[in-house]
């Protein structure tokens, strides 16, 4: 992946957990977010310590009750996100990581898997090459 850019911003996976299917807003439980790279733009939340994973460090910050920025919309949710020192592991080993620690259920469907940039201010691009999903 190149990623030649200047600026504030951050490319994350995010993905969303909801606690029933169909999915909807009001249903949102969670969003984890898992950067891969970032430049001044930090998570929300406080930090609540470090797991090490196959060799990465990832700082870890939860923010309960979030929600919204924009006002739309009135619901709130957990946020976690998940902060390498280098490049992200398969998104598998965080799903993990949250149900063995209790932050997520099997009650709760995941319900789309994101993969973008915030930027905050800046020029850039992201160039993306053999990118793929597998699922079990």
């Amino acid at each position: 992946m190149g990623h030649p850019a200047t600026g504030t911003y951050n490319t994350a996976f995010t993905l969303w957990a909801v606690s029933s299917v169909p999915p909807s807003k009001t249903g949102i439980t969670h969003e984890i977010m898992i950067c891969t790279m970032k430049q001044g733009q930090g998570p929300a939340g406080k930090h609540h310590g470090q797991v090490n994973v196959q060799g990465t460090n990832y700082d870890i910050y939860i923010e309960e009750n979030h929600q919204d920025a924009s006002g739309v919309n009135a619901n709130t949710w957990t946020y976690i996100a998940f902060v390498p020192d280098r490049p992200v592991l398969p998104i598998s080993v965080f799903i993990d990581y949250l149900l063995q620690h209790g932050n997520l259920s099997v009650r709760q469907y995941l319900t789309s898997i994101e993969f973008g940039n915030e930027v905050c201010e800046g020029t850039g691009v992201v160039e993306i090459s053999n990118f793929a999903l597998h699922f079990n």
